[in-house]
C-alpha cells in the first residue's frame, strides 16, 4: 500500500550539509554562479534529499538494507514543497519524491543486511577547494586514495535527526555526505550534476579510493567507483560542459562582416550571454553600435568589447529589478531594441501543486520584458524596429512547459503591442533549443542549435525590416542566410 510523506529544504538547511559535508559546491551555496546556470537558482545538494526522502522511509527498510539506489531526474528546488510516494515493490521498496506529478529523486532499497554494519568515517575531515578540471581529465582508470572522513558526522546526524530521519545507520548518511562531497568538489568538480549513486556493501578496507570507470565526452556523463571502509559507492554524475562566447569568427561565420547596420543603436536586453550575447555579436560584426545589458558582476560584456572594439558597450542592467532608474538615466539613442533575457525554464506539468510555480514563472518572464522595455520604449526612434525572444514552445506545446508556453505568448503578445500602438517595426523570433549555458546538461547538448545562426537571421532581418509584425519560427532560424538571401 502506498504511503504519502513531504518535505521543504530550505536555504538553511542546504547552508548546514554544505559545512557537515564539506561539500561548497557554488551550484549549491553561491547564488550568482547558479543563477547563470541551467536552473536559474541555488539547488540542493542530491544527497541532502536524499536523507529527506529516507526519512519517509520505514526504519526496518532502511537498518536491514544490502543495497541503495538513488536516481536525480529533476532539481530540488530550496523553499518547495515535495511529496514522498512510499510502496513496496515486489521484495524492493522504492520512495520517489514528487513536485507535482513529476518524480525528482526516486530512492530504492534492497532487502538484506550489510550497509548499517560498515564503520562510519572519521570526524574533522577537511573539504578542501572545489575543482573545476577539464572534462578530458576525466580518463577512465584515473585514480586517487585518501582518509575517509568528514568535517562534522556529528553536525550531519543532528541535521538527519531535524529532518525525521533518525532510524538511517549512521554509516549510510555519511556515505551519502561523502558521495556529495567527491562528486560536488573532485570528481566532476565545479560543474557536476549529481543523476545519480548505488551504495553496497564492500570489502574492509582503510579510508577511500575512488577510480573513474567510464567518460563520455558527447554528454559529459561520468561514472565513479569509489571504495569505502565496508561499502562500495558508484557515483553518476554529468558535468556541464562550457559553452564558447561568441567571437568575431563565431560571428560572421553564417553572415561576412559588412557596414548594412552602420548608424543603427541597439540595446540587447540580456546581451551579455546565450542568445543575448551571439545577437549583439551579429549586429556588431554589421557595424551597429550595441549596448548589451549585464547584471552587476557580470564580465562576458567586457570580452565582447574587447572582441568588436568601440561598437560594443557594456550597461549594467537587470531586467527583473522593476526599479530601471540606472537604464532610464542611460543617455540612449535607439533605433533598436532587442528583448532576450528570460528566468531559467525547467519542466513543469499542470498539477494543483504546481499553480504557484506557473504563476510566478510568467509574471517573471513579463517582468523582464515589461521592465527595461517601458523603460527606453520613449528612447527608440519614429519607426524604429524591436525583436522579441520568444519560443518554439509556442508552436509546438510540449507537454512539460506549458508555463514557458503561456509566457512566450503573453511576450509575443507585448510585440504585436508595440506595432499597433507604437509604430515599430517587431521581429518575434521562435527559436527551438539552443547551445547556452542555460541549456549545458546533458539534454541541452542533444540535437542544440548553434546560436550565432539564429543570432545572424536576426541581424540580416534589420535593414529594411517590414512594418508591423514578423514572425521566424524554428524552421526558418535554422536556415543558414545565405540559403535565404
Amino acid at each position: 500500500m502506498d504511503n504519502a510523506h513531504g518535505f521543504r529544504l530550505d536555504a538553511g538547511h542546504v547552508a548546514r550539509f554544505a559545512e557537515v559535508s564539506g561539500d561548497h559546491n557554488p551550484l549549491h551555496v553561491d547564488a550568482a554562479f547558479a543563477g547563470r546556470g541551467p536552473f536559474g537558482r541555488t539547488i540542493v545538494h542530491g544527497a541532502l534529499s536524499a536523507i529527506a526522502v529516507l526519512a519517509a522511509v520505514p526504519p526496518a527498510a532502511v537498518r536491514d538494507a544490502s543495497g541503495l539506489t538513488v536516481r536525480f531526474t529533476r532539481p530540488v528546488l530550496p523553499g518547495t514543497d515535495y511529496r514522498v510516494l512510499v510502496r513496496q515493490a515486489g521484495s524492493t521498496l522504492e520512495a520517489t519524491a514528487v513536485e507535482g506529478d513529476l518524480p525528482a529523486v526516486t530512492m530504492t532499497l534492497s532487502p538484506g543486511t550489510g550497509l548499517a554494519a560498515a564503520p562510519p568515517p572519521a570526524d574533522g575531515g577537511s573539504p578542501g577547494r572545489c575543482e573545476a578540471p577539464d572534462f578530458a581529465d576525466h580518463v577512465p582508470g584515473w585514480q586517487e586514495a585518501g582518509d575517509y572522513a568528514l568535517p562534522s558526522v556529528t553536525g550531519l546526524l543532528a541535521l538527519a535527526e531535524e529532518l525525521g530521519c533518525r532510524a538511517a545507520p549512521p554509516t549510510v548518511l555519511a556515505a551519502l555526505a561523502w558521495g556529495s562531497w567527491f562528486a560536488g568538489m573532485r570528481r566532476p568538480g565545479r560543474d557536476c550534476l549529481l543523476s545519480g549513486l548505488r551504495l553496497r556493501p564492500g570489502a574492509s578496507r582503510t579510508g577511500y579510493q575512488a577510480r573513474v570507470r567510464g567518460a563520455d565526452p558527447r554528454t559529459g556523463a561520468l561514472v565513479t567507483d569509489a571504495e569505502l571502509p565496508g561499502l562500495t559507492l558508484e557515483l553518476r554524475a554529468f558535468q556541464r560542459l562550457p559553452v564558447a562566447a561568441p567571437t568575431w569568427a563565431s560571428a560572421t561565420a553564417y553572415r561576412p562582416a559588412d557596414d548594412a547596420l552602420a548608424g543603427e543603436r541597439a540595446l540587447v536586453v540580456g546581451g551579455s550571454r546565450g542568445l543575448g550575447a551571439a545577437v549583439t555579436a551579429a549586429l556588431a560584426a554589421r557595424s551597429a553600435t550595441v549596448w548589451a545589458g549585464q547584471r552587476d558582476g557580470a564580465t562576458e560584456v567586457a570580452a565582447l568589447a574587447d572582441e568588436f572594439g568601440g561598437r560594443v558597450r557594456a550597461l549594467r542592467l537587470d531586467a527583473a529589478d522593476a526599479d530601471q532608474s540606472t537604464l532610464r538615466a542611460a543617455e540612449l539613442d535607439l533605433t533598436g531594441l532587442v528583448l532576450c533575457a528570460g528566468p531559467a525554464v525547467r519542466p513543469v506539468r499542470l498539477h494543483p501543486d504546481t499553480v504557484p510555480a506557473v504563476r510566478d514563472f510568467v509574471d517573471r518572464s513579463l517582468a523582464m520584458v515589461l521592465n527595461p522595455l517601458t523603460a527606453v520604449l520613449d528612447r527608440i526612434r519614429p519607426g524604429g524596429w524591436l525583436v522579441v525572444v520568444s519560443s518554439s514552445a509556442v508552436e509546438d506545446f510540449p507537454a512539460h512547459w506549458p508555463h514557458y508556453a503561456a509566457a512566450k505568448a503573453a511576450v509575443e503578445a507585448l510585440g504585436e503591442h508595440c506595432a499597433r500602438v507604437h509604430g515599430l517595426r517587431v521581429l518575434v523570433v521562435r527559436p527551438p533549443r539552443l547551445r547556452t549555458d542555460m541549456a549545458a546538461g546533458p539534454l541541452g547538448v542533444a540535437d542544440a542549435v548553434d546560436p550565432g545562426l539564429v543570432a545572424a537571421r536576426i541581424a540580416g532581418w534589420v535593414p529594411g525590416a517590414d512594418l508591423g509584425v514578423t514572425i521566424m519560427g524554428s524552421a526558418e532560424l535554422t536556415q543558414s542566410p545565405a540559403a535565404t538571401a
